[in-house]
């Protein structure tokens, strides 16, 4: 069985990303427990690698569509200049 491989910068540019829209909506991460059953800590942290669906359902939380976190996510931006 092949291993997953994790893109640990990616992991942590999506978890700063995410903590910051929640911040901007002014919520805490019990709130959002609360409202999607999404414990947030790991992921928040860089630490877990988190799935489109549990993606989705933040965005859905946060009211912005996956185009703008994807759009705003701040990852390899120096790769491409």
């Amino acid at each position: 069985m092949v291993r997953q491989q994790r893109n640990i910068e990616l992991m942590r540019a999506i978890g700063c990303k995410l903590r910051q829209i929640r911040k901007q909506c002014g919520l805490s991460q019990e709130k959002v427990l609360f409202r999607t059953g999404i414990y947030l800590n790991r992921i928040e942290n860089g630490r877990s690698n988190i799935s489109v669906s549990t993606l989705i359902t933040l965005c859905t939380a946060y009211g912005i569509t996956l185009h703008d976190f994807f759009k705003s996510l701040n990852y390899g931006a120096a790769d491409t200049q």
